[in-house]
């Protein structure tokens, strides 16, 4: 068959499927290494159930199941009435098969025939004809797709469909020599920071953040720190829009705070209201009986029933997106990501975030026997603030898992970041000024921490500079209490300290009117820098 090539079936064409399935004897002997090799055929027991039709119904399949097997967990008579469906009804000639032996890989085609009951010693079994391809060169986990090691890594995993592997599969039985697999690695590459993305933040050339993608190819998960104003969540996101071509499909943004868990974040179990079996048998009665029984004139049970579904969260959503779209990049932003409880929110993938190319059972299992990783084409860009002393620092193992860029006022490319800002629109550079000047008081009450800087987001926006208080609102509203708790218990008078008219004192910057204000010694309109701000 041709590689890609639909199955004909009547007058439709059926895409062709993919299947992994695994067989042993009673001894646990894996049986492509004799009646399934030697016989080309695969089998699936059915031991002790009765004889099926190829289109009886999941439901029927399960009620028979349910019947003869009634002393097995509900979840292993589920898992047997799929896979006899599967067997049954939905496996065709044409489709792909793959079982292992250990490490060695097993490929071949299903032969034309519908699936059969035939008595062994071994006891009743579904069996369909195989045309194996490798069984005597066999493949190992090593040749194939990374993404197909997780299914065929886990020898516990039962009959599962592969059929979103089928194009590697075809290449795998060399029915298309021209191609090669898609290998361990996506296609995804990150581009280099632009200018264009730098004057997009305001800074002068992309030097930090080309060094941001750097650190993202050599490890995919990068936290950007620092104190408060300094840009760090608008950095993130405009990193995720131009590391995914400006895709908003493939950006996802979460916040963390303290009651932040596994289930928000990758998936669990929730509420679903629907309507009861008495809603649905109301529906159609006149509206002079809405609310009251027909038969009895008794109010109706309005209440809806309630169910729990497993719903994927943000980080699987997105993982699953990223497996299938492998040329393309996806960027997960935690906002906050220090103020949840990182070892509750990330559970089993605190693993996978140090080994990418590895697999992992999920909690829930809803896996389903395939295993699941994040794929290399997914990047996480976490922020942290460093002068919230409310949140705990992170851990040593979630640290080992991340590189660390600081974004701080003292320091490039935050330091002259306001300055910049406020010349490009061609705005007086009081705010910088005071700013410096506030940040050199802060740091000379508090030399031993750093991290009770202020940042220069506060002032970059347009309000702030074209109302006749802008600037003082800010400073009452946002700087002063921001002071008040670095400060808190020290009986400092923040205001005597840090208030705006002091620092205007201190800089010779008099109050001015309309948009801003000027040096006291400069012509109007003509803003000067404070004394030390410039290298």
């Amino acid at each position: 068959m041709v590689a890609g090539q639909g199955i004909t079936t009547g007058e439709s064409e059926r895409p062709r499927h993919a299947w992994l399935i695994r067989g042993v004897d009673l001894a646990g002997v894996p049986l492509i290494r004799s009646v399934w090799r030697d016989k080309s055929v695969c089998t699936l027991s059915v031991d002790r159930l009765p004889a099926l039709e190829s289109e009886t119904d999941p439901k029927g399949i399960r009620e028979v199941i349910d019947t003869y097997c009634a002393d097995l967990s509900a979840s292993r008579r589920n898992e047997i009435a799929v896979s006899i469906h599967i067997f049954l009804s939905r496996m065709e000639g044409g489709d792909v098969i793959v079982t292992t032996d250990g490490d060695s890989v097993y490929l071949g085609e299903f032969a034309e025939g519908a699936a059969t009951y035939v008595s062994t010693g071994d006891g009743t079994v579904l069996q369909r004809p195989v045309k194996w391809v490798n069984v005597d060169t066999p493949l190992t986990v090593d040749d194939l797709p990374r993404h197909l090691t997780g299914p065929l890594g886990n020898p516990s995993a039962g009959l599962l469909e592969l059929s979103d592997s089928i194009a590697d599969l075809e290449v795998l039985l060399d029915e298309d020599p021209s191609r090669t697999p898609s290998g361990s690695v996506a296609d995804a590459e990150l581009p280099d920071a632009t200018q264009e993305l730098a004057e997009k933040l305001t800074m002068p050339d992309p030097e930090w953040l080309q060094e941001c993608v750097e650190v993202l190819r050599d490890r995919p998960q990068l936290i950007l720190y620092g104190p408060s104003g300094t840009g760090k969540t608008y950095t993130a996101l405009a990193l995720a829009r131009h590391l995914t071509g400006d895709r908003q499909a493939n950006i996802r943004l979460v916040q963390f705070h303290p009651s932040y868990s596994y289930e928000d974040f990758f998936e669990g179990f929730r509420p679903r209201a629907f309507p009861s079996a008495k809603q649905e048998g109301e529906k159609g009665m006149a509206g002079s009986l809405s609310g009251r029984d027909r038969s009895s004139g008794g109010p109706v049970d309005t209440r809806p029933d309630i169910v729990f579904e497993l719903v994927s969260g943000p980080l699987k959503a997105l993982a699953e997106d990223a497996e299938r779209s492998k040329g393309e990049t996806f960027v997960l932003v935690i906002d906050e990501i220090n103020r949840g409880h990182l070892a509750k929110v990330f559970g089993e993938l605190y693993f996978l975030l140090e080994y990418r190319a590895e697999h992992v059972h999920l909690l829930y299992g809803s896996d389903e026997g395939r295993r699941f990783r994040l794929p290399p084409n997914l990047v996480i860009i976490g922020t942290m603030n460093t002068s919230d002393r409310s949140i705990s620092f992170m851990d040593a193992a979630m640290r080992r898992r991340f590189s660390f860029m600081e974004l701080h006022p003292a320091r490039k490319p935050v330091r002259y970041l306001l300055r910049d800002w406020l010349e490009k629109r061609k705005l007086p550079l009081d705010a910088a000024i005071l700013l410096d000047a506030l940040n050199t008081r802060i740091e000379r009450a508090r030399l031993d921490d750093r991290d009770f800087r202020i940042g220069p987001s506060y002032f970059m926006r347009p309000a702030v500079h074209t109302h006749s208080r802008g600037l003082d609102r800010v400073w009452r509203y946002q700087i002063l209490p921001l002071l008040t708790e670095l400060h808190w218990g020290d009986d400092v008078d923040v205001e005597a300290e840090y208030g705006l008219d002091v620092l205007r004192q201190e800089t010779s910057l008099a109050a001015g009117t309309g948009h801003g204000a000027v040096r006291a010694d400069s012509p109007a309109g003509a803003p000067t820098a404070a004394p030390g701000a410039t290298e």
